[in-house]
Order: C-alpha cells, then sequence, then structure tokens
C-alpha cells in the first residue's frame, strides 16, 4: 500500500492495469520493489509470507482438511497469476503513454520502502527469530 500510495500522488495515476505499463522505466526502485512485494504475496522463498502460507498449508494436510488444502492451493495459483500479470506488465510491455516521466521520489518514500522489504526478507530468512518472539509472548507473556 505504502507504493500504491507513492504512485497515487501523481495527479494522473489510476489503479488501471495499463497504468502500470513500463513501470520500470518511470521509476526503477519502485517497479522493482512493487515486484518484490508481490513475490512475497505469491509466498514464495525467501520472503516471510513463504513460513506462514507453508505453516497454513501443513495445518491443513495434518488435519486431514483436503479439500480446503486443494482449495488454498488453487487460490494461491489464482493469484499468483494476477500478481505476475502485474510484473509483466512493469517490466516487459511499453508505455501505452507517448512521453513517459520520471516518478520522484523523496528520501523517506526509498526509506520507508527499504525497511518493509528488508523486514520481509529478513524474516523469511531467519523465522525462527518472529516464531520465538511470538512463542515467548504467548507462553511466557
Amino acid at each position: 500500500f505504502l507504493i500504491l500510495s507513492i504512485l497515487e500522488k501523481d495527479q494522473n495515476w489510476s489503479h488501471d492495469i495499463n497504468n502500470y505499463r513500463a513501470l520500470y522505466k518511470k521509476s526503477p526502485f519502485l517497479a522493482t520493489s512493487l515486484a518484490l512485494f508481490l513475490f512475497a504475496l505469491i509466498g514464495i522463498p525467501p520472503f516471510a509470507t513463504f513460513v506462514g502460507k507453508l505453516g497454513i498449508f501443513l495445518g491443513l494436510i495434518n488435519s486431514n482438511a483436503w479439500f480446503f488444502a486443494i482449495l488454498f492451493i488453487i487460490g494461491s495459483v489464482i493469484a499468483a497469476g494476477y500478481y505476475l500479470r502485474i510484473v509483466v506488465y512493469m517490466f516487459f510491455k511499453e508505455s501505452s503513454y507517448e512521453e513517459d516521466l520520471k516518478l520522484p521520489l523523496s528520501i523517506f518514500d526509498r526509506l520507508g520502502i527499504s525497511v518493509f522489504l528488508f523486514v520481509v526478507f529478513f524474516f523469511g530468512i531467519f523465522p525462527n527469530v518472529l516464531f520465538n518472539l511470538l512463542l515467548k509472548d504467548m507462553f511466557y507473556g
């Protein structure tokens, strides 16, 4: 949502899929960051959401909720298709506008996005840190 709010600063921006065309040329940092966040939403390693999605899936399998596990997989695949479509538009489609303006980013925009990217990567690579904090609060809190 942080990236989308930055994009909405542009008065001409709307959430039409065509506005994402060639976003990489307008702002490589924003496009790359949004792509990484979309990969995190898909739930692939090394993002923190991978651990969560894997936990949900294994929980469904262990409780013999096969129907819901299959629905979970189908929903994840459909969502991945939508997310990857946005990535394709940002990096591989030509802009539908004749003039492409660079999107200016403040240092605070870059810092905020970088912090969130770090958190998503950190807890994906070191999920035990988060688990230990949660378990400590749950059982000893």
